[in-house]
């Protein structure tokens, strides 16, 4: 999938896949989301690509979207939800 924001492609062949996550929002529909992060080889701009409820940063959209997120954003998703290695978390956010 590839999308373009703010003049940056964000192409789900081309990034690197850092992880995948289910959140069940306390299993009400509209915070629910299920995504996978990938992070750009050049530009180390992250982003998810899935689908969420409206009360996500999917705002409930149909279909699988990509979803552009800032740097602390990311890190705290690749800690608290993807519980990636320490070698991971430095290569990408040091």
């Amino acid at each position: 999938m590839r999308k373009h924001f703010n003049g940056k492609r964000y192409d789900t062949n081309s990034a690197i896949f850092l992880g995948w996550c289910e959140i069940f929002g306390n299993f009400d529909p509209a915070k629910r989301m299920a995504f996978k992060m990938y992070v750009t080889p050049r530009s180390k701009s992250f982003f998810l690509c899935g689908v969420g409820g409206v009360l996500t940063v999917f705002k409930g959209k149909t279909g699988e979207s990509i979803v552009p997120i800032d740097r602390e954003l990311a890190y705290s998703i690749a800690v608290e939800n993807l519980m990636l290695d320490q070698d991971v978390l430095d290569r990408w956010f040091n």
